[in-house]
């Protein structure tokens, strides 16, 4: 999709996704485009925007903004990818999830890679009983010359305002992860709970006013 804009579109019921474009067993590629204000509603309810399952989703120059899941246990309220997911000199703002331990406001991913480059997630929120992963919630994540900011989590248990690190690594490099809100911790970054192997590695990188029992 090239210089194009998909606005205003809904899905409701259960297990709905992507509130306007969804693609399954195959690749997405947004290039110079704006994906904003689509909505899917129900339980279960996955990427507002932009659902990809089981394919990759690449982004250049695009904004996803102003979409939104509701529903327990949704995710994703501006795009859930389960793949990789590359974003450059592209912005993520202003998505939300509203449910029961729902997950990534502005950006979910399920499995794979997401790397950011010279790229803003901002102004997304998830709300609910233990959501968590206001700007994302990823698997590794690579984030370079980006920003993460004013994203939050609110409802009892919620966690990780900024940045999920759901199951493995990430690295920061000269970025910055500056005043996001979780209500319960990791007001920047925080990391999922289980049996995983998972490390933080900071370049150049600022993290600051970020809010959370833990204040990371």
């Amino acid at each position: 999709m090239t210089n194009s804009t998909v606005s205003g579109n809904n899905t409701i019921g259960d297990y709905s996704h992507g509130g306007r474009l969804r693609v399954s067993y195959g690749n997405a590629t947004l290039t110079d485009s704006t994906v904003s204000g689509n909505h899917t509603t129900g339980f279960n309810a996955q990427g507002g925007g932009l659902r990809v399952r089981y394919g990759n989703a690449t982004l250049t120059n695009s904004t996803i903004s102003g979409n939104s899941t509701a529903g327990h246990y949704g995710g994703g309220g501006g795009l859930h990818v389960y793949g990789n997911i590359s974003l450059t000199n592209s912005t993520v703002s202003g998505n939300s999830t509203a449910g029961d331990y729902s997950s990534g406001g502005g950006l979910r991913a399920g499995d794979g890679i997401t790397t950011l480059i010279n790229s803003t997630v901002s102004g997304n929120r998830t709300a609910g009983i233990n959501s968590h992963g206001g700007g994302l919630a990823v698997g590794d994540a690579t984030l370079i010359n980006s920003t993460v900011s004013g994203n939050r989590t609110t409802g009892n248990g919620s966690q990780s305002g900024g940045l999920q690190l759901r199951y493995y690594n990430a690295t920061l490099n000269n970025s910055t992860v500056t005043n996001n809100h979780a209500i319960e911790g990791g007001g920047g970054i925080g990391f999922s709970f289980g049996n995983y192997s998972q490390s933080l590695t900071l370049i150049s990188t600022i993290l600051a006013g970020n809010t959370g029992p833990s204040d990371n």
